[in-house]
């Protein structure tokens, strides 16, 4: 008499469920490495040091001090280069784990400038 508890877990089922995993995590690791591939070399290769130094795809740090001097918000230069630099890091990196989700999307101007407003008012609120 074959209950359904053996049926279930069977060695031909196990196969199925096995293969239909594997193939799946194959699928998605190749669909990453697309992705990763098709994502900026700027973004791939970004470090903080050069994070500090980077000008790409409208943003840049004259470009970012100037925005924020138009909104009227006041700041020392040495802050926002330190801010700006981890920003941009922040920024590369999440677009670098996440490609799917992020790519092209986070190392933009508006999010930079977004982020520093965001950051100055912490810091005044404190």
């Amino acid at each position: 008499m074959a209950s359904a508890f053996l049926f279930f877990f069977s060695p031909l089922h196990f196969f199925l469920l096995h293969t239909y995993c594997v193939i799946n995590i194959w699928w998605i690791f190749f669909l990453s490495l697309i992705l990763i591939t098709l994502s900026p070399r700027h973004v791939l290769t970004m470090t903080t040091s050069s994070a500090a130094d980077f000008s790409g795809g409208g943003v840049s740090f004259p470009a970012v001090a100037d925005a924020l001097r138009a909104e009227g918000l006041k700041f020392e230069t040495d802050w926002l280069k330190n801010h700006f630099k981890w920003i941009v890091f922040k920024c590369a990196c999440l677009e670098r784990f996440n490609p799917p989700l992020f790519a092209t999307r986070k190392l933009t101007l508006a999010n930079v400038l977004k982020e520093c407003r965001f950051r100055q008012e912490l810091l005044l609120t404190i």
